[in-house]
């Protein structure tokens, strides 16, 4: 059974809540590598966190493919003890809401539904004052954006949560013997359709401006709702610290 080194440490197999108000300790802990999602999410993760020769912090590509394709040219992952995965995620769970903070205990990969959920024993502490919840994620090669589909999904995997890059994280990071460890905050919930944005998405994992400014204007109050979910979830994720 993984550790988390949290103040509440129950486990359950729904989603838990608990509080967190730990202090930092950079100075003591191994060498940590944090991947975030390149763009807004990256920027949100840097305004309260700072580098130093414990801590690392690099921006990430969108998708499953192009993040795989990018971890393969880290520059000696070995020298790193601990790689901890940032940003937003989907919720399936209809008891996660925009703005809460997801704590992955599980990762399946929706494209083969294998599991891997030894992973979240790292030892740098993260200092979550908002209330946070343990879930089982999903992670999936396509943007999941029905409200049919995530609660479908909910009910026959069981997850909580879905992103597009944490399966494939943990995959990269066990092979090479290193912890991993995922903080995500949820953007969007399972009640309501998001835009349709697969074509928004290029294949090296960046955002098209123009296909995405398209995929709006036909579902603008979809639209409407995802700009707003993203602007709470990242101010939110910008507040955690270590």
């Amino acid at each position: 059974m993984p550790t988390l080194y949290l103040k509440d440490q129950r486990r359950s197999s729904s989603p838990q809540f608990g509080q967190s108000a730990l202090p930092n300790h950079i100075s003591n802990s191994p060498k940590t590598l944090i991947l975030v999602p390149q763009g807004a999410e990256y920027q949100a993760v840097r305004k309260n966190l700072k580098t130093n020769q414990n801590l690392v912090i690099l921006p990430i590509p969108i998708g499953c493919l192009a993040v795989s394709k990018y971890l393969e040219t880290l520059e000696e992952p070995q020298q790193f003890q601990q790689a901890i995965a940032m940003g937003l995620c989907g919720s399936l769970n209809p008891h996660l809401k925009v703005g809460d903070i997801a704590i992955y205990t599980e990762c399946l990969d929706l494209t083969k539904l294998q599991t891997a959920n030894e992973f979240l024993e790292c030892c740098l502490k993260p200092d979550i004052r908002n209330k946070f919840t343990l879930v089982k994620a999903l992670t999936s090669d396509r943007l999941i954006y029905l409200a049919s589909e995530k609660q479908y999904l909910h009910q026959t995997t069981q997850t909580d949560v879905v992103d597009m890059e944490g399966y494939v994280i943990l995959e990269f990071f066990k092979k090479l013997n290193i912890p991993v460890g995922m903080i995500r905050v949820v953007s969007d919930d399972s009640n309501y359709d998001l835009p349709n944005l697969d074509q928004a998405i290029d294949r090296e994992g960046n955002l098209k401006p123009l296909a995405m400014a398209i995929a709006f204007s036909k579902q603008p109050i979809a639209a409407f709702r995802l700009i707003q979910g993203s602007l709470k979830s990242l101010q939110v994720l910008s507040k955690v610290s270590f």
